[in-house]
């Protein structure tokens, strides 16, 4: 091994030295030009809103997004985990714009995986294919009775089955009748004596047994060939006074009969009835002369051309329609009696109107709304009313959309889930500004107090803001529990079974609410004010869904009751809230009171889980 010279060590000493300098003058000079660097990126300011946005992280319920709190926890109506907001403060920014201009900005990779699906609002007239269903009936104006004006006996009868086809002309059956034969006498002694001379009363004679041969149900070619004979036949031939076949049959060979007794019954069936019910909806698009297709299970994809000669003017109370009349052709006699019939009417619903998609309104019972794409993730509700639809998914708006609007048609109610998410973080954080911005106001100098130095009042010390807010709670809970007692008395009220016609009073509910500031339930209870129970039980539907909206998001306490449950009725497929499990059906008067079952739990303040 090899020693090295004891001068190269001292370089090698002095190298090594050098490069720890430059190393850590390097390290200085980096942490020189970073500082200011750091101060330009992470001020004071930014470090606090970075600060502030890990406070602000907000956490949400997946079923009820009206649900939103700054920490962790449970959902007080379903009891599920909350789940972290994404956006954090960022959801808040957007906030304020969407709460100010209906505008929901939703990232569009989200709008892509939401599955949002557009239309375009179309200006046109709105046509309504109507559907109805029936039976076929024969015409009355197509039935003959067949009586007799003279006594007699039926000697033969040709006409002998329900059913039979008869053609005009042909005999339905010979009749005896002693009075039919002594005018048949008369008739042929006439015209003899007439033949013998011109005697002008002969020839009166004659026409007087003319006449009086016809008016006992004779034909006039009947009368000439009697009138022609030597004698009058032992019987004599009843002729069909139409085509068509025997309906009723009350005679058979050998019987009596008597003068003004109906015999036999006839129907042409040349032309039938479609009797078809119509409900009250579609009433105002059908009118006399209107076509309709016709069609019977017995002749599949064949139908018949019909007109609508007559609307009944009545409806029925149960079933909530009335009867229409269609003449329908039946040259063929494939049609009878009794088929059932389907029938479709193509009807202009409304002159030139903007038409878009039904699934581009949402319903909620109280008002209606669509949201209109404004591209780039961004969405805005509007406020629509709808008028008439054509039963093919499509319906008139009244207002609130114009024609060219892009409308969205699948994925709205995510859409609106996100804005109503939006709305509480903003409304949450607002409130949360306002209390801060209250606990750091001075408290009130009551005049009164002694301000002389001898004073033993800190005027260092500052209210208690945690106090100032309960009492804001206090208040606010004190006028949702009022809201809740009211909207109860009206639900039991109309839950009862109804025996006189007096509607509910619903002036409490609706001065609590205006003082709560709910608009939605204040819209709703004043719908129900001086309008007959019948009315009152057809809005309810919407007041319930305002105070379960309300109760959803903000519970009242034990206050307003034991318990609270949400029922649902099938029937009328609407829910409402009551203090008991016992069903009080409150949309249907008498009966039906029973429809409904519990379909959750409310949990009120105050109650342990």
């Amino acid at each position: 091994m090899n020693e090295q010279n004891p001068h190269h060590q001292r370089i090698g000493a002095v190298r090594g030295t050098a490069a720890l300098v430059l190393l850590a003058g390097a390290f200085g000079a980096g942490a020189f030009f970073r500082d200011p660097l750091l101060r330009l990126v992470s001020t004071p300011s930014t470090m606090e809103s970075k600060k502030d946005a890990a406070a602000q992280q907000l956490w949400t319920c997946s079923m009820h997004p009206q649900v939103i709190q700054d920490h962790p926890g449970f959902c007080p109506i379903c009891h599920m985990a909350l789940t972290p907001l994404s956006g954090g403060s960022h959801a808040a920014t957007h906030s304020t714009t969407a709460t100010a201009t209906n505008v929901v900005v939703i990232d569009p990779a989200v709008v892509q995986r939401m599955g949002v699906r557009t239309a375009v609002a179309e200006q046109r007239k709105l046509m309504r294919m109507i559907r109805l269903v029936g039976e076929i009936t024969e015409p009355e104006p197509n039935h003959v009775d067949v009586n007799l004006r003279v006594n007699g006996w039926i000697d033969k009868l040709y006409a002998d089955a329900d059913g039979k086809e008869m053609k005009k002309g042909e005999p339905l059956f010979d009749l005896y009748s002693p009075e039919l034969s002594v005018a048949v006498d008369e008739l042929i002694a006439a015209r003899k004596q007439m033949a013998g001379g011109k005697d002008t009363s002969a020839e009166s004679f004659f026409s007087a047994t003319k006449l009086k041969l016809s008016r006992l149900g004779l034909t006039d070619s009947q009368i000439d060939s009697l009138a022609k004979l030597d004698m009058a036949p032992k019987t004599v031939p009843i002729l069909s006074p139409m085509s068509g076949h025997v309906t009723e049959k009350k005679v058979v060979a050998g019987s009596a009969v008597k003068a003004g007794d109906p015999a036999l019954r006839i129907a042409d069936r040349s032309s039938m009835w479609a009797e078809l019910q119509v409900y009250e909806q579609d009433l105002p698009f059908l009118s006399v002369g209107q076509t309709v297709a016709i069609s019977t299970p017995s002749a599949p994809g064949k139908t018949y051309d019909g007109q609508i000669s007559f609307i009944y003017p009545h409806l029925d109370m149960m079933s909530r329609s009335a009867r229409m009349r269609v003449v329908v052709p039946n040259t063929d006699h494939v049609l009878h009696e009794g088929m059932y019939a389907s029938a479709e009417v193509a009807a202009t619903a409304t002159d030139e109107t903007v038409v878009v998609p039904r699934e581009a309104v949402i319903d909620t019972g109280i008002r209606q709304l669509s949201f209109i794409a404004l591209g780039e993730g961004k969405f805005q509700s509007k406020e629509v009313r709808i008028g008439a639809s054509d039963g093919a998914g499509n319906v008139q708006v009244l207002s609130g959309l114009s024609a060219g609007d892009v409308v969205v048609t699948s994925g709205e109610f995510l859409i609106d889930a996100e804005s109503r998410t939006q709305e509480a973080v903003g409304k949450m954080l607002a409130q949360r500004s306002e209390q801060a911005a209250a606990a750091t106001q001075p408290a009130p100098m009551d005049p009164n107090m002694d301000m002389s130095a001898n004073s033993n009042m800190d005027m260092s010390a500052k209210p208690a803001s945690a106090g100032q807010r309960s009492a804001t709670d206090t208040a606010m809970q004190k006028k949702i529990d009022a809201v809740v007692t009211d909207y109860l008395v009206v639900a039991k009220e109309l839950g009862r079974v109804q025996i006189i016609d007096e509607p509910a009073d619903v002036s409490a509910l609706l001065a609590d609410a205006h003082a709560l500031e709910d608009t939605g339930i204040e819209r709703a209870a004043r719908a129900m004010v001086n309008v007959p129970i019948a009315e009152q039980r057809k809005q309810f539907a919407g007041l319930a869904m305002a105070v379960i909206r309300l109760v959803d998001q903000t519970p009242p306490s034990s206050s307003v009751g034991k318990s609270l449950v949400v029922l649902r009725c099938t029937m009328t497929n609407h829910s409402w809230i009551q203090s008991t499990d016992l069903v009080a059906n409150p949309f249907f008067p008498n009966s039906m009171k029973e429809c409904g079952e519990v379909t959750r739990r409310i949990e009120l303040k105050g109650q342990g889980r």
